[in-house]
């Protein structure tokens, strides 16, 4: 018997099984390939948090560049800049970049990294 060349077969991919498949099953395989990538905010014990405080204050007191790390949508992000501000009834910390100033909630935060 002789086998087909791979170069030839023609084959539909995902496409084939959609015929078979309740719109509720499409909308969950939607919903699950988008959040597969996600992670939950991660929770920061008494010592991360005083680390981060820490070392907020020393780049303000020497308006030094940070990186800060912090967490949105599932996804980690990092970002640089100098910090300018901090909101305390806000809660949010203000960095500015060489393009505009950014907002960002505190609960959000998970590094900042003092670069100079």
């Amino acid at each position: 018997m002789e086998r087909p060349d791979p170069s030839r077969i023609r084959d539909r991919g995902k496409i084939k099984w959609t015929a078979m498949m309740l719109p509720e099953h499409v909308a969950i395989i939607r919903d699950y390939i988008a959040n597969e990538g996600k992670v939950k905010r991660p929770e920061l014990d008494e010592w991360d948090l005083r680390h981060l405080e820490e070392s907020i204050g020393l780049a303000l007191a020497q308006d030094a560049e940070v990186k800060l790390k912090y967490w949105r949508n599932g996804e980690f992000h990092i970002r640089g800049g100098k910090i300018k501000h901090i909101d305390a009834v806000r809660r949010q910390l203000y960095v500015e970049d060489p393009f505009n100033t950014t907002a960002y909630a505190l609960e959000d935060i998970v590094d900042v990294t003092l670069l100079d």
